[in-house]
């Protein structure tokens, strides 16, 4: 099984982050502009308090504090302490109802499910990708890791997709696509035919097998088997000189004792069956670690009921429940890709409904009732996989922050990283300062006009750049009438005007309803690669003051607002410009360089593409998605791999001349000197591909620029959510943004929670209030998340199985597995024995006598045998007793 996502998922409150946090009474502005009113005052807040310095007090042991952050997670980590309850509450369940033959079958299932979910779906995916290298090096470019596209809901950016990126056109995205569709096939489709079928249909064979052995030996050991019942070699023990077996061993000849011969009671006088009075019965003592069943207790009418009879209580009336196969179309492979590998719960969602499905069907052969079970237990545990652990982390934390004031959903290994960044802070302006940046309204009136900005492009750049792509993926002029309207509009090109052009093209619209659909893909991905590569303002690293001179040119009133700031905090500004000018531009010039990669790796087959593919992942690991601002700003750092990657792509650029590539030169040619410049030490470039539905994205990243704070910083957000395994720096890997979005927010709600609480204290004792903050969200925190998990593996390995049985107890009137019982039945396991049991018990007629041994060990004196329908009574040589 896959291991749910959702429970590491910080579970916030949907509400504002506030910008400038201060005294209760005061009103405050949030980040999306709208006002709200102070906190008010708490009735019991002395009582809080009290409380709240005994919870801040203690700490948990480091190793503790690990295993929290361990199940908080995301990825197959989470998973293992709910296994856990799973394997054994569904184990004890078993053993309560049919002993140790349903806990085989119980611990083989889960383990073995969990073991090829855990380390089998990877194998299998390197195995692919090894045989894809091996006999497919035309391909070997083509990672399996590149993303699905998103197949629903509001467009955010027109951004290439890490299928158009990392792909030279649609015919090699459609390659690209069927390796992914083979390889999750191949890995998941694999390890879910293996749990859901394989597993289950071999548990079945095994159950069946050993029943089989069973019932052989029971027959032979009603032939011809002579010996005493006293003998020691039935139970595998040596024999006192008393004759009475020491040392029992339960594991061995366990089947033969419960089978007394004839031959052994006639050697046997004192001891007189009464073979027409089968009323009164003895049987075991109660312990059935060795038995499949639980035999009968008490029968006064006389006869022996099976476990099962033909008619299984009120629904069972003719044939048994019968579930046929089913099998679905290779048309949803796409979705399913999405949904397994790019979604929070969708992993859980789709696998565990082809595990119920596949062992419904596999429990069907053996019994209707079974395929019952088995859906109501595995779809039963699939909120509590999912959700249980976040909803009652947010219902708990919910009470404990509205009581203490507090924000304790933030992992506490986040919220160390940011009080760790106050150590330095020795006033509560400092604090807010540090974690909310500078809260002069000054600062953010360039905002609107940067959101054009770092969005426009130049119509008549952009369509050059669009009539040399086209012709490229076309082969020929035939976008030139698109070109040029492209460079006849008036102003500049928007993300919104794009996306326009793109709906158009897609649908088939206008001058494209001729075009084949082939065509209508590689132009709209020409579009997009002309509006990415042509998109958002140059930034001169060297002369910061020229930018800010240009943001006082369009909004009036900003110089004076950054007059206003201190020296530190000027300079501030000035390093998260020249860390973002450059992450942009790293950005930019990773697209230009990987797009030259694309277009010459089928006409250049015989060159060694190694250095450039290096250059290649140099890029795509420091762009922004995976290096901090602060360190590019205070250290020069792609020297190096700026230097290698201008050298590749002069090789590259000679290599295709010498080629005779003449339709895509003028194409390199220009992303030649486009590398050059963003690759310059000096240039950085500040850019957006944000539609009007994800500009929320865009406003965070001016915030971060002109306003500061760790609130706001990308670095420290990218941090948490490496913390949680929620962050990757390859770029070919689907980030869902809504991940960054919850975790921005849980990190600015505990920051307002914060400077609130030290805003009530006032100046009194500033480390002192941030040190109990802490300590007291920390163990808040640990609290629900250990009242979580114990409850959620409460309901796993309890409440699902308790479920499971009622459900199938009330449907067939027995307490027992049915397909257990079914295959017994199918082999006569039952009807054996219960001949065994007539054969081999004494009972005397008339008043109900108890056994009585004085001369026999507690084991056998108490009635504790191998085997269920062992009589109370253990017949040593020459001495048995009874009392009335």
């Amino acid at each position: 099984m896959s291991a749910p996502t959702g429970i590491g998922a910080l579970p916030v409150h949907k509400k504002s982050i506030q910008t400038h946090p201060v005294a209760a009474s005061a009103p405050t502005r949030s980040l999306s502009g709208k006002q709200s009113q102070g906190r008010k005052q708490p009735r019991f807040s002395g009582v809080a308090d009290a409380v709240g310095t005994v919870l801040a007090r203690g700490e948990a042991p480091k190793w503790l504090q690990e295993t929290f952050l361990f199940t908080a997670k995301e990825g197959a980590s989470a998973v293992l302490p709910l296994e856990a309850a799973v394997v054994a509450g569904r184990t004890q369940s078993g053993y309560r109802r049919d002993g140790w033959m349903e806990v085989q079958e119980r611990v083989f299932e889960e383990l073995a499910a969990a073991a090829i979910w855990l380390k089998g779906v990877d194998f299998l995916k390197d195995r692919f990708k090894s045989g894809q290298n091996r006999f497919l090096p035309q391909y070997k470019h083509l990672s399996p890791d590149i993303a699905w596209n998103r197949p629903w809901g509001k467009l955010q950016s027109v951004d290439l997709t890490a299928q158009e990126l990392f792909a030279k056109d649609s015919k090699e995205i459609s390659s690209l696509l069927r390796l992914k569709s083979a390889r999750w096939l191949f890995s998941v489709g694999l390890a879910l035919t293996g749990v859901a079928y394989v597993v289950p249909t071999l548990n079945q064979l095994k159950t069946k097998a050993i029943m089989s052995y069973q019932l052989s030996r029971r027959k032979r050991s009603q032939e011809g088997d002579n010996v005493q019942f006293g003998d020691p070699r039935l139970l595998g023990a040596t024999a006192s000189p008393q004759g009475v077996p020491t040392g029992l061993n339960p594991n061995a000849f366990g089947q033969q004792i419960n089978r007394v011969s004839a031959s052994a009671n006639a050697l046997n006088p004192i001891v007189k069956p009464v073979s027409n009075s089968p009323a009164i019965q003895f049987v075991p003592s109660g312990s059935f670690i060795h038995s499949p069943y639980r035999g009968p207790v008490f029968n006064p009418g006389g006869a022996t009921k099976s476990a099962f009879p033909a008619a299984w209580g009120p629904l069972a009336h003719g044939q048994p429940l019968r579930f046929g196969d089913f099998s679905g179309g290779s048309s949803v492979t796409q979705a399913l890709g999405h949904l397994v590998d790019q979604t929070p719960y969708g992993s859980i969602l789709v696998v565990d409904a082809g595990i119920a499905g596949g062992r419904g069907y596999v429990a069907s052969k053996r019994s209707g009732f079974e395929t019952v079970e088995v859906i109501v237990r595995d779809l039963g545990s699939l909120y509590f996989y999912i959700l249980s652990v976040p909803h009652i982390m947010k219902g708990l934390g919910m009470a404990a922050d509205g009581f203490f004031k507090t924000s304790s959903s933030l992992e506490p290994k986040i919220a160390k990283a940011l009080h760790d960044s106050l150590k330095e802070a020795n006033s509560l302006s400092a604090v807010k300062t540090t974690l909310q940046g500078s809260g002069h309204p000054g600062l953010m009136l360039p905002e609107s006009w940067l959101k054009k900005q770092m969005r426009a492009v130049s119509a008549e750049k952009m369509a050059t750049l669009l009539n040399l792509e086209a012709q490229v993926y076309l082969g020929g002029d035939k976008a030139q009438a698109f070109v040029e309207r492209v460079r006849n509009t008036k102003g500049s090109v928007m993300p919104d005007t794009l996306q326009e052009w793109l709906t158009e093209i897609s649908q088939g619209q206008g001058a494209f309803k001729e075009w084949a659909a082939e065509e209508r893909k590689n132009l709209g991905i020409a579009l997009k690669q002309a509006f990415r590569h042509s998109v958002g303002m140059a930034v001169d690293l060297n002369a910061p003051h020229r930018f800010v001179a240009l943001l006082e040119q369009h909004a009036p009133g900003f110089a004076e607002a950054f007059e206003s700031l201190g020296e530190v905090e000027q300079t501030a500004f000035k390093m998260r410009l020249r860390g973002m000018a450059q992450v942009d531009a790293l950005d930019q010039a990773h697209s230009v360089f990987q797009r030259t990669l694309n277009l010459l790796r089928n006409p250049l087959k015989g060159f060694d593409f190694s250095k450039a593919d290096a250059s290649a992942e140099w890029l795509n690991g420091v762009k922004s998605r995976g290096i901090l601002l602060a360190d590019l700003a205070k250290r020069d750092l792609h020297t190096e791999g700026r230097e290698k990657a201008l050298q590749s792509m002069n090789t590259l650029l000679e290599q295709a001349k010498k080629a005779g590539l003449k339709s895509e030169i003028p194409l390199l040619e220009q992303y030649h000197g486009q590398l050059k410049t963003l690759l310059s030490p000096d240039a950085g470039r500040l850019f957006s591909l944000a539609t009007q539905a994800g500009e929320e994205s865009l406003s965070h990243k001016l915030r971060e620029l002109l306003q500061g704070g760790l609130v706001n910083n990308s670095a420290f957000l990218r941090q948490a959510q490496e913390t949680l395994g929620q962050f990757t720096p390859d770029s070919r890997v689907f980030a869902d943004p809504a991940r960054a979005h919850k975790m921005r927010e849980a990190i600015g709600k505990y920051s307002d929670a914060l400077l609130h609480s030290l805003s009530e204290q006032g100046q009194k004792d500033l480390k002192t209030g941030l040190d109990r903050f802490f300590k007291l969200n920390r163990n808040l925190n640990y609290t629900a998340r250990s009242a979580a998990l114990l409850g959620t593996m409460a309901c796993l390995g309890w409440l699902v199985p308790h479920v499971q049985t009622t459900i199938t107890k009330r449907l067939t009137g027995k307490d027992k597995n049915p397909g257990i019982a079914s295959t017994a039945s199918q082999l006569g396991y039952e009807d054996v024995k219960r001949a065994s049991e007539k054969e081999g018990l004494t009972a005397v007629s008339g008043e109900t006598n108890r056994v009585k041994s004085t001369a026999l060990p507690p084991a056998a004196a108490n009635g504790i045998f191998v085997g269920q329908t062992m009589p109370r009574f253990y017949p040593s040589v020459g001495q048995t007793a009874y009392q009335n």
